[in-house]
């Protein structure tokens, strides 16, 4: 479990030191759909992958709509 959190935290801070970057939504959108790995340790892990997928299909639908006449 400790990889994972340490892996989940790399993610988040790839995406906080890039918050100029044009892909910024594109990073808020991994970032919020890896959080869904904490499920293993989670009572009720379909509460975790719900709150998650809500995040990045949220960010995932920004990014199509950004691209869509690209």
């Amino acid at each position: 479990m400790a990889d994972i959190h340490r892996y989940i935290s790399q993610v988040d801070e790839i995406k906080e030191t890039n918050r100029p970057s044009p892909y910024f939504t594109h990073l808020s959108m991994v970032s919020e759909g890896i959080i869904g790995l904490g499920w293993i340790v989670e009572p009720r892990p379909a509460d975790v992958i719900e709150s998650s997928l809500g995040g990045a299909q949220y960010n995932g639908n920004r990014v199509l709509k950004e691209y869509r006449e690209k």
